[in-house]
C-alpha cells in the first residue's frame, strides 16, 4: 500500500513537471517573451494536474467496484459454509449426547475444530462486507427445521417475559411469555425466522408446549411471592386440537391445582378459537374449573367481535392492537363499545402501546391495561420477573 502511494506521487510529480516544461518551452519558442512563457508553463502545470486526478480518481472508483463485486461473490459463500458447519456442529453434539453422555476425545475435539472454523469464517465475512462498502448480499436459506431441532434437543430455547402494565400507573402486574431461540454460537434468533417453518414442520407444538411448562414451572418457583402475577402463554391452533396434549394438561393441573390456580392464562388467536372443536372445548372447560384463564388476540376487526360467545368460551382477556382500537372503523361508540367487553368481565388490553401519544389517547377511552415497548420489550425471565420493568412520562 506505501508502495502505490510513492508511485502515485512521483507519477504525479512527473505529469506536472513535465507539463510545466511544455507549456514554458513552446511559448518562449513562438514568442520569445520569458514572461508569457512563465505563464504558459503553470497554465499547462495547472491542466495537466486537473488531468492526473482525473485518471486518479477513474482508477480508484474502478478498483473499489472491482472489490465490491468480489465481496458479493464471496460472502454468500461463506455464509452457506458457516449455516453447514453449525448444522454439522449440531449433529456432532446430538451424536456426543447419544452416547450415554460420555463425548468421546475425538468428538469433543472435532466439535471445537468446527467451532474455530465458524468463527474464522464469521471474521472473514466481516472484512469482505467492509471492503465491500457494507454491500450485504442476500444470504442463502438454511435448513431452520434442523436449526429448531437442534434447539430443542440441547435446550437452546429460553423464556423470555414482557410486561403488561396497570394503567395510568403503568404498573406491571402481569407479564406475556416468549420462547427465543439460540444457535450454536449463542445468538438469539429472532421468531420471525423460525415460526413458518415451525408450524410447517409440526414443530411449534414442541415449543409451546416447552413454553407453557417452563411457565407453570416458574409459577410454581414463585409459591406466594407476588400472588396477583399472571403469566400469559401463547398456544398454537396445532396444541388447541392436540387430543394427546391436552388430556395430559388436564391431569397434571389436578395434581398441582393449588399451585396454579389463576396465575396461567392461556392466549389463542381469534381465528383459532373460533375453530376449536368440541372435544377440545372441553378440555378447555376442564381447565377453566382447574383455574385456568384464556385470551384471545390477532383481532382484525372490531366490528366481528361478539362479548356473549368469548364469555360462554370463559374468555377473561382480549388483546387489541392500540392502533386498532384508535382508528378502525367501529359500529359504535368506541366507550359502549368496552363497556360491552367489561359488563361480560373481559378486561381488553391495548397492545403495541410504543410512544406517549398512543397513550394518550387510550387514557381518554379509559383503557386499564397496556402493552408495548414503551413500558419494557421481552426480556429473559430470570431477568424481567425478578426486577420488573417500569418506565413513566
Amino acid at each position: 500500500m506505501r508502495l502505490r502511494g510513492i508511485r502515485l506521487g512521483a507519477t504525479g510529480v512527473g505529469v506536472v513537471s513535465g507539463s510545466f516544461l511544455l507549456g514554458l518551452g513552446l511559448a518562449w519558442y513562438l514568442t520569445g517573451d520569458n514572461r508569457m512563457a512563465l505563464l504558459t508553463g503553470f497554465a499547462f502545470a495547472a491542466l495537466g494536474t486537473l488531468l492526473y486526478l482525473v485518471l486518479v480518481v477513474d482508477r480508484y472508483w474502478t478498483d473499489m467496484e472491482q472489490r465490491m463485486e468480489r465481496a458479493m461473490n464471496c460472502c454468500p459463500q461463506l455464509t452457506e459454509r458457516v449455516a453447514q458447519l453449525e448444522i454439522d456442529m449440531a449433529g456432532l453434539v446430538i451424536d456426543m449426547q447419544g452416547r450415554d453422555g460420555q463425548p468421546t476425545t475425538e468428538l469433543a475435539a472435532e466439535v471445537e475444530v468446527l467451532r474455530d472454523m465458524v468463527e474464522r469464517l464469521v471474521g472473514l465475512r466481516l472484512k469482505l462486507l467492509a471492503a465491500g462498502q457494507e454491500v450485504i448480499p442476500p444470504a442463502p436459506k438454511v435448513n431452520m427445521t434442523s436449526v429448531l431441532q437442534g434447539a430443542l434437543q440441547e435446550s437452546r430455547v429460553d423464556l423470555y417475559l414482557q410486561p403488561i402494565v396497570q394503567l395510568p400507573e403503568r404498573k406491571a402486574v402481569y407479564y406475556e411469555a416468549f420462547s427465543r431461540l439460540r444457535d450454536l454460537l449463542g445468538n438469539v434468533i429472532p421468531p420471525s425466522d423460525y415460526i413458518a417453518d415451525a408450524e410447517r414442520s409440526g414443530l411449534v407444538s414442541a415449543l409451546d408446549n416447552l413454553l407453557l411448562f417452563r411457565c407453570i414451572n416458574l409459577v410454581r418457583k414463585l409459591g406466594v411471592r407476588r400472588p396477583g402475577v399472571k403469566l400469559f402463554v401463547n398456544i398454537s391452533g396445532q396444541v388447541l386440537e392436540d387430543q394427546g396434549f391436552l388430556p395430559e394438561l388436564v391431569d397434571f393441573a389436578c395434581a398441582h391445582r393449588g399451585g396454579l390456580s389463576g396465575r396461567v392464562v392461556l392466549e389463542g388467536a381469534l381465528r383459532d378459537m373460533t375453530k376449536v372443536s368440541p372435544a377440545s372445548r372441553e378440555h378447555l372447560a376442564t381447565l377453566s374449573r382447574l383455574g385456568f384463564a384464556f385470551s384471545i388476540d390477532h383481532v382484525t376487526s372490531l366490528n366481528s367481535l361478539d362479548p356473549a360467545w368469548m364469555a360462554d368460551m370463559n374468555v377473561q382477556y382480549l388483546k387489541i392492537d392500540a392502533d386498532m382500537l384508535l382508528n378502525a372503523p367501529c359500529a359504535v361508540d368506541r366507550r359502549e363499545f368496552l363497556e360491552r367487553f367489561a359488563s361480560n368481565r373481559i378486561t381488553i388490553i391495548a397492545t403495541r402501546i410504543e410512544d406517549e401519544a398512543t397513550l394518550v389517547r387510550l387514557g381518554a377511552l379509559g383503557l386499564r391495561y397496556g402493552q408495548g415497548y414503551l413500558f419494557g420489550e421481552p426480556k429473559p425471565a430470570r431477568l424481567d420477573f425478578d426486577q420488573p420493568s417500569r418506565k413513566s412520562a
